[in-house]
């Protein structure tokens, strides 16, 4: 470009585009173009990935059936299925969206076997009689245990994880048929005033008192949180209500020594066990432990 033309540009303006870059414009330029154009996972793509890596454990687990039990006519009516989940987060979306169910069906309508039950677990894993069948992912076919019905028990709170308002409440076979509805319910107040405007009767009562020192957990408790019933065969048994559920974006568990157990359907019961923790939105712990004679 001649000296005159340089003078007619300067006079008449000159755009940016026009202007010569340097190289670090030019590189930060070309960095823009390739981050804007590089496409990120949207939401809808995660569940989908998450969809997928649900539908393939489940085909693992089919196939590893398939390839010990298939064309036999063993039974599994004594036996439970143990899926171990490493992944915490994964485990909490199997726990959330029905794959229990799912899983059993795909297994009794694919390979005619019927297990007495479906466990999905993790923490810590048992060490033996483990088959992996996916990253992160364990198979356990065990003998259903036959655990005696315990007749009387009782509820104490842990030090440190939560108060009742009673440090103990006594479980008793035979004084429960003399309860509403022949339950002990669980929750946080002796007689919470529910949104029907009616009071519930919490014979498990969870502190509700603001000068607590451990409110700050007990507060996460529904006023209906859960309920143990009885029953000859089973013994004490611990029911989920919904403001205990996912569904009230609430937890409950119980802790089986390394076993974790996650009560989220309401139809659902889990019999109880000597030394088991229930475990109320996380934060308040109740052990659950077989009377004295």
């Amino acid at each position: 470009m001649g000296f005159f033309d340089k003078i007619a540009k300067l006079i008449n303006g000159s755009s940016a585009e026009e202007t010569p870059k340097t190289e670090q414009q030019s590189k930060s330029e070309a960095s823009k173009v390739e981050t804007e154009e590089t496409p990120k996972a949207t939401v809808s793509e995660k569940a989908t990935n998450s969809i997928d890596k649900q539908d393939n454990l489940l085909r693992a687990v089919i196939q590893c059936l398939k390839s010990n039990y298939g064309g036999s006519k063993i039974s599994m009516a004594d036996k439970t299925l143990a899926l171990w989940i490493a992944d915490g987060l994964f485990y909490d979306l199997l726990s959330s969206n029905g794959f229990k169910e799912q899983l059993m069906t795909s297994i009794v309508d694919e390979l005619g076997l019927d297990f007495s039950s479906i466990e999905i677990m993790t923490g810590r894993l048992p060490e033996e009689s483990l088959t992996p069948i996916a990253d992160g992912c364990f198979l356990q076919i065990k003998a259903k245990q036959v655990v005696q019905s315990i007749s009387r028990a009782e509820i104490l709170q842990v030090e440190g994880f939560g108060s009742m308002q009673d440090a103990k409440v006594c479980l008793d076979s035979q004084d429960i048929d003399n309860l509403p509805y022949a339950r002990y319910n669980i929750g946080i107040g002796r007689r919470p005033k529910m949104d029907d405007n009616t009071h519930r009767i919490n014979q498990i009562a969870i502190d509700d008192s603001p000068t607590s020192n451990e409110y700050h957990k007990n507060k996460f408790v529904s006023r209906a949180h859960a309920f143990i019933s009885y029953s000859e065969e089973y013994g004490f048994m611990l029911h989920v209500e919904h403001g205990g559920s996912r569904l009230a974006k609430k937890r409950t568990h119980i802790y089986r020594g390394i076993e974790k157990i996650e009560l989220d359907n309401l139809l659902i019961p889990v019999p109880l066990r000597d030394g088991d923790y229930i475990v109320l939105s996380k934060n308040v712990h109740l052990l659950f432990k077989k009377a004295k004679a």
